[in-house]
């Protein structure tokens, strides 16, 4: 009886070990499909904000709501994975467009504050896709970074070592003609 009991026992563990390894795989599962849905919007709201103008008096202002739907539905699962710094950054850009949604619907004109807004939000964007860009790759793709990495630390350790012997090479020879 008492080996029944305890091949139930070891078996719910072992069950509710492998729930828990497939629940945090579909997490950061999740969470890297937010970072690329959500670095994709703002990419978008990056070209926009620098689209040629039909008019040039005229600034681009960005549609808000399209961008706010998006972070809303995937920050919660952005905000799992990513660090506490890089969430700040995606939010902060998410803030600069919303910035930019008020202006429009106030009607501002080209000044001075408008092009401050629409550099912030540029700047934003950029820093925010940049910090995201990591959390969006796979396994794979890390793996790969890295290895490209490590070859090109390889690659110049090679050239330094073999620019070091040429450069005793030609020492001696200085020192041998003088």
């Amino acid at each position: 009886m008492s080996v029944a009991i305890g091949a139930v026992i070891i078996g719910a563990l072992l069950g509710g070990v492998v729930q828990a390894i497939f629940a945090a795989r579909d997490r950061k599962r999740q969470a890297r499909a937010a970072a690329l849905i959500i670095g994709d919007a703002l990419t978008d709201a990056l070209i926009l904000n620098h689209k040629p103008q039909t008019n040039p008096f005229k600034p681009v202002f960005i549609d808000y709501a399209a961008y706010s739907t998006v972070w809303e539905t995937e920050r919660k699962a952005l905000a799992a994975m990513i660090a506490r710094d890089d969430y700040q950054l995606v939010s902060k850009a998410f803030s600069a467009l919303r910035v930019l949604g008020k202006k429009d619907t106030k009607g501002y004109d080209l000044s001075d504050d408008v092009f401050d807004a629409l550099n912030d939000a540029a700047m934003a964007c950029e820093m925010a896709r940049r910090a995201l860009h990591t959390y969006s790759l796979s396994r794979r793709e890390k793996l790969l970074a890295l290895a490209r990495e490590r070859l090109v630390e390889v690659r110049q350790r090679r050239e330094y070592a073999r620019m070091g012997r040429e450069m005793l090479r030609a020492r001696k020879a200085d020192a041998a003609d003088g």
